[in-house]
């Protein structure tokens, strides 16, 4: 079946504006039941100098716990296509931390669950999908605390984190809720001519996957949903003239600082020998000077 590509931040925000999708979607990745959700009405674009774009959408939460109790939290979700700038990151999350406090400073903050899906690859985790939890342990015996705790100084002020590398998904095989929700994004299984389109062919047994391709499917029929998504064409086509020549300059500043750098170790290598060189002069002319004296404080019937 052929889909809207969800890798657009059109067709995302599309996706993730119908409630029970947004619902089914979080609910898996977070691996919580998720009993109703709110957006929040705010939806951020951010494009740097540098060419990197982070779109950024919020959630307001109820999600019930294992002992049946019912907790409120954000979920934040930043999605961004390519490079990385961690402060861009760091500085979405602290907006919604000064928000939450803003909007009641009488009620107790949030907790906040933040999920990237990064359209490209981390360096160092080779995993298509990251989780970072939270736990408890006893410093001093560097043991964890066996007992579930939840402690609101602690839950509010650190938060669970998971991290989805798009690329990554191509090695993916779709056998849990998870991954076969998640496959429905694989930019490499599916691809097609039009980047627009995905031809997905994967695992539609799961419910929750049947509607969200099936939604997507229903998009490749909106005239305004394509002209939004070769709108963002033509960003990205900026963004990358943008990026390109960003590296341009990087990479004459690094060969100019090279340059500037070789030029300078190889004067202190030509001082260096040159003063080697002095020193060897000195030291011949110094044993020249005793030798002549020798010769010439020499008996003459030595010299005879």
């Amino acid at each position: 079946m052929q889909i809207a590509n969800p890798i657009y931040d059109t067709i995302f925000k599309y996706l993730m504006d119908n409630v029970d999708i947004a619902k089914d979607i979080l609910s898996v990745i977070v691996n919580k039941n998720i009993v109703s959700i709110v957006s929040k009405p705010e939806e951020v674009t951010s494009i740097t100098k540098t060419g990197l774009k982070i779109f950024r959408l919020d959630f307001k939460a109820i999600i019930e716990t294992k002992d049946g109790t019912q907790e409120l939290i954000l979920i934040e979700i930043q999605k961004s296509n390519k490079g990385f700038e961690i402060k861009r990151f760091r500085s979405y999350l602290g907006l919604n931390y000064i928000g939450e406090e803003e909007q009641d400073s009488q009620k107790s903050s949030l907790p906040i669950t933040s999920i990237y899906f990064l359209g490209f690859r981390l360096k160092n985790i080779k995993i298509p999908v990251l989780k970072v939890a939270r736990s408890y342990t006893n410093a001093v015996t560097q043991k964890k605390l066996k007992k579930p705790i939840s402690e609101n100084f602690v839950e509010q002020l650190s938060h669970d984190m998971y991290v989805i590398q798009i690329p990554r998904l191509r090695k993916m095989v779709a056998e849990t809720p998870l991954e076969k929700i998640l496959d429905v994004f694989s930019q490499t299984k599916y691809k097609t001519s039009d980047t627009h389109v995905l031809d997905y062919t994967g695992d539609m047994s799961d419910p929750r996957v049947e509607r969200i391709v099936k939604y997507l499917n229903r998009a490749m029929s909106a005239y305004e949903i394509r002209r939004a998504m070769d709108a963002e064409d033509e960003v990205e086509r900026a963004l990358s003239r943008i990026q390109d020549e960003a590296q341009r300059k990087l990479d004459a500043e690094r060969a100019e600082k090279e340059a500037a750098l070789q030029a300078k170790e190889e004067a202190l290598t030509a001082k260096e020998e040159a003063l080697k060189a002095k020193e060897k002069a000195e030291i011949e002319l110094e044993i020249l000077k005793r030798q002549l004296e020798a010769l010439l404080n020499k008996p003459d019937n030595e010299n005879n």
